[in-house]
C-alpha cells in the first residue's frame, strides 16, 4: 500500500495538507502505521520537514511503497527511521535515580510500568552519591544504559544465555525456564521491559554492546524462522541431532534415547517433556530417527517463545513494527549493535589462503585486488562482507585472531581461490569463516561481483 492510498484513507478527516514547494506528489507525506498495513491502522501522516532527505529520495525514484523502502540501502533506511523518531521525540524529560550496586533493578523499578510514550522523553539520570541531574547531558544516561544491558546479559540472572555459535562470536538468546504461572508472569514483565529498553536505545541511536541471536533479530523484523536458524542457538546440539541418521541401528540403540527432552524448572530442577504423546515410552530407533529429528526441531523452535514474544512486544511498543519491518535481520543487527570498526590490517594478518591462492598468497593478483577493494570499502560494506563470510557482524574480543570454527578451535579468516568457470560468483562457508573467490582477471570484475553478493544476501552462503 503506497503513501497515496494511505493518504486518501486518512483524508476522510478532511484535514488540510499543504505540499512543500518543489516536492513531487510521491512525497506528499511520510506514513507511520502500527500493525497490519493492509488494515491501515494509521497513527498519523505528517509532512516531511526534511526536504533535503525527501528530495534525495525523490531523485532515487521513491514511490512511497513499502516494497521500495525494504529494497533501499541501509543508510537510506536509517535516515528514514531517524526522521520518524524525530516526529515522536518529546521535549520533556524523565528523571531516573540509580545506585551503582543495583543499576538494572533501579532502572526496572522506575521504568517498567510507565507508558510507552514516556520512552520518547529524554532520560536524565542521577547516580546516587556521584552525580546530579544537571550533570547529565547524555553521557551519564549512556553509561547507565550500557551497564544495565550488561546486567541483562549476565547469565546469573537467567534472562539470556550465551549461544554456542559456529564461529565463536558472541550472541545471546533468551534463557527458557518453566516456572510457576505467577513467576512466569513476573518474568514476562522483565522481558517486555528489556524489549522496551532496547527499543529506547535504538530510538536514541545508542548502539547496544551485545548481539542478540539470529532468531531474536528475525522475530523483531518479522522474518519467518528457518530450521537451520536453530543452529545459531546451540550449534553443537544441532549438529549432533542432524548426525543421527548416519549412525547404525546398534549405535542408536546404545544411546538409550526416547522421545523426550529436558527443560529447566523454576528451581533449576530438570523436567522431562514428551516430544509426542507417549514419548517417554517410545525408544529411538533407526526407523523413527527422522520423526525424532522433526519433533525435536519443533520443540527447539518453540522453546523460549513466551520470553521472545514478550521482548518483541516491548521493543515494538517503542519502535513500531512497521518501521522495523523495512530492515533485514542482518541490517537490524548493524543498526542496533553499531557497525563495528574493522581493522583491515588485523584482518589481513589473520587470514589464510588455499586453492589457487595457496602458493602466492599475498602476491597473487586476485588477493591484491581483494584487499584493495576491502580497504576502499566504508564501514557498512566491510561489516556486510564480515556478515557474509562469517555469519555475524560481531567479532570475538581478540578480533580476527579469535575466530573459531564450528568445532570450537581457532580458525582464521580463509580465502580460497577457485576456477571462475566452475564458480563465477564469490561463495561463503560461514562455519569455517571462509570465502571462495573466483580467479578474476581484473579488480573491477572482483569488486562488482563481491559487492553484488554481499548486497543481495541470497543464495551464495553455502555451508557444508
Amino acid at each position: 500500500m503506497c503513501i497515496k492510498e494511505l493518504f486518501i484513507k486518512f483524508c476522510t478527516s478532511e484535514q488540510a495538507w499543504e505540499r512543500p514547494e518543489g516536492l513531487s506528489n510521491t512525497l506528499l507525506a511520510w506514513w507511520v502505521v502500527r500493525g497490519d498495513v493492509d488494515n491501515a491502522n494509521i497513527v498519523w501522516l505528517v509532512q516531511s520537514d526534511d526536504l533535503q532527505l525527501a528530495e534525495a529520495l525523490d531523485a532515487e525514484g521513491f514511490d512511497g511503497s513499502l516494497e521500495w523502502l525494504c529494497g533501499a540501502d541501509l543508510n537510506t533506511k536509517v535516515k528514514l527511521v531517524r526522521h520518524w523518531t524525530s516526529e515522536l521525540r518529546s521535549p520533556d524529560s524523565f528523571d531516573i535515580v540509580v545506585h551503582r550496586s543495583c543499576i538494572y533493578n533501579d532502572v526496572y523499578s522506575q521504568l517498567a510500568d510507565i507508558p510507552a510514550t514516556d520512552f520518547y522523553k529524554r532520560f536524565v539520570t542521577t547516580i546516587e552519591g556521584e552525580t546530579n541531574a544537571e550533570d547529565d547531558f547524555g553521557g551519564v544516561s549512556r553509561e547507565i544504559g550500557k551497564l544495565a544491558v550488561t546486567e541483562m546479559f549476565d547469565e546469573k540472572n537467567e534472562w539470556f544465555k550465551l549461544c554456542n555459535t559456529e564461529n565463536g562470536s558472541r550472541c545471546y538468546h533468551v534463557f527458557h525456564k518453566h516456572p510457576e504461572e505467577k513467576e512466569a508472569a513476573k518474568r514476562d514483565g522483565h522481558f517486555r521491559f528489556m524489549g522496551r529498553f532496547f527499543g529506547k536505545l535504538m530510538f536514541d541511536d545508542f548502539p547496544v554492546d551485545a548481539h542478540l541471536s539470529r532468531l531474536m533479530f528475525k522475530a523483531l523484523v518479522g522474518t519467518p524462522v528457518e530450521l537451520d536458524d536453530l543452529s545459531y542457538i546451540n550449534h553443537q546440539h544441532w549438529e549432533s541431532l542432524n548426525k543421527l541418521p548416519e549412525y547404525s541401528d546398534e549405535e542408536i540403540e546404545e544411546m538409550c534415547l526416547d522421545f523426550t527432552a529436558t527443560v529447566t524448572g523454576a528451581i533449576h530442577e530438570k523436567i522431562e517433556v514428551e516430544l509426542c504423546e507417549g514419548g517417554a515410552d517410545r525408544a529411538l530407533t533407526k526407523e523413527n530417527v527422522e520423526e525424532y529429528i522433526r519433533l525435536y526441531t519443533v520443540f527447539l523452535e518453540k522453546e523460549g517463545d513466551r520470553e521472545r514474544t514478550a521482548f518483541q512486544d516491548g521493543f515494538h511498543e517503542v519502535m513500531p513494527a512497521a518501521w522495523i519491518s523495512i530492515f533485514t535481520y542482518q541490517e537490524l543487527e548493524l543498526v542496533l549493535c553499531g557497525i563495528p570498526k574493522i581493522n583491515v590490517d588485523d584482518w589481513m594478518t589473520h587470514t589464510m589462503y588455499s586453492g589457487r591462492f595457496k602458493d602466492k598468497t599475498l602476491d597473487h593478483p586476485v588477493v591484491v585486488f581483494f584487499w584493495e577493494v576491502v580497504s576502499e570499502m566504508d564501514e557498512e560494506k566491510r561489516s556486510k562482507l564480515l556478515q557474509f563470510s562469517t555469519g555475524t557482524a560481531s567479532l570475538p574480543i581478540e578480533g580476527f585472531g579469535g575466530l573459531q570454527s564450528r568445532a570450537g578451535a581457532r580458525h582464521p579468516f580463509h580465502i580460497c581461490g577457485v576456477d571462475p568457470r566452475a564458480f563465477p560468483m564469490p561463495r561463503a562457508h560461514t562455519c569455517f569463516n571462509k570465502i571462495e573467490l573466483p580467479d578474476y582477471s581484473s579488480m573491477d570484475e572482483l569488486k562488482e561481483n563481491l559487492l553484488l553478493v554481499i548486497e543481495l544476501e541470497i543464495g551464495f552462503d553455502m555451508d557444508e
